[in-house]
């Protein structure tokens, strides 16, 4: 199994030197989920807006995940689709499982942190949305979005693959992210999930590795900066809260907008790091929380402070867990 269908894993020799550019990218989305993250727990106190923004500037890091994903598809895995399917959700879901007990177990022990996520979740769900480690929904909506679209351009064709990734996409944002602004109210694993958020991402991945050398690098990053912009505005729009939102119509462009930019780095460098990516994004959350819950809040500064920190001991943890045979089974897809 090539470990870059986890858009989040290594990308192997061979392609850290042809892009080294997507290995920082990887790097940084960690750093990036982490302040998402620091914020969902309350780090950024009462400094409500500061979070609010940056949470919403750093939600290109999924979306750049799915992506990646995307780009290092092999043609293989298409024309053998069941096969490919296969063999990932014997990586991929083994994983899933050791990590969505662990968080349980992690939540409701409050051995570490006091309970954050209640009694009330809908335990048909928990396989989709993560439960109480609710950044592992990464997980299925990447085996399931893969899956769809592998089937799908192996069937159909790309066109209407295409088509039928746009139109699920759609429909996510009007009545999963818009949905209250039309009297809609759809629980958030609903719309974020490998059904409706994932298959655009990963498709626009697979496209973009083609038809890469027909962009300049201005415009990625003109794309991107607009992405962005128009993915913070949607948020002031859509959201009820401090915390910012998944996904919208600026959301697609920022992706990939930034994974092309990040293709054409070739002098950048992650020092190894990216391939510990993974593991620091399965294990983040638990060291998040548990110094949330020892440690004051005071400021912007502070929180960004505590997440930098974090996310370079996730980091370290990961590449910590590789040195033995079974202990890199829970933090790798190889």
């Amino acid at each position: 199994m090539d470990t870059r269908l986890a858009g989040i894993e290594v990308a192997g020799s061979t392609c850290a030197m042809a892009f080294p550019g997507i290995e920082l990218l990887r790097v940084i989305g960690i750093f990036a989920v982490v302040i998402i993250h620091a914020n969902a727990v309350g780090l950024f106190g009462e400094w409500k807006t500061t979070g609010f923004v940056l949470d919403e500037l750093c939600r290109f890091a999924v979306p750049c995940f799915f992506v990646v994903s995307g780009f290092f598809w092999k043609t293989e895995a298409i024309e053998r689709p069941w096969r490919a399917i296969g063999a990932l959700a014997a990586k991929l879901l083994p994983l899933y499982a050791f990590w969505l007990l662990f968080y349980f177990a992690a939540e409701f022990s409050e051995l570490f942190y006091p309970r954050l996520y209640g009694r009330d979740f809908i335990v048909a769900l928990v396989p989709f949305s993560g439960g109480p480690g609710f950044h592992l929904w990464f997980l299925p909506a990447l085996f399931i979005g893969v899956s769809l679209c592998w089937l799908s351009l192996r069937y159909v064709g790309a066109a209407l693959t295409a088509a039928a990734c746009v139109l699920l996409y759609l429909a996510g944002v009007i009545f999963g992210t818009y949905g209250d602004l039309i009297g809609i109210h759809l629980p958030l694993v609903a719309y974020r999930n490998g059904i409706f958020e994932a298959p655009l991402f990963l498709l626009s991945g697979f496209m973009l590795r083609r038809y890469l050398p027909r962009f300049t690098t201005a415009q990625f990053a003109l794309l991107g900066l607009a992405g962005l912009a128009l993915h913070l505005a949607e948020g002031f729009a859509v959201s009820t809260s401090s915390l910012g939102h998944d996904y919208s119509f600026g959301t697609i462009a920022a992706a990939i907008g930034i994974t092309g930019l990040a293709t054409r780095l070739s002098q950048a460098r992650d020092y190894g790091w990216g391939r510990d990516v993974l593991g620091a994004y399965l294990i983040h959350l638990f060291i998040l929380k548990t110094v949330a819950a020892h440690l004051p809040v005071s400021g912007p500064l502070w929180a960004l402070s505590i997440a930098a920190i974090v996310a370079a001991v996730s980091l370290g943890l990961s590449r910590l867990f590789k040195q033995t045979p079974v202990s890199r089974r829970l933090v790798a897809l190889s």
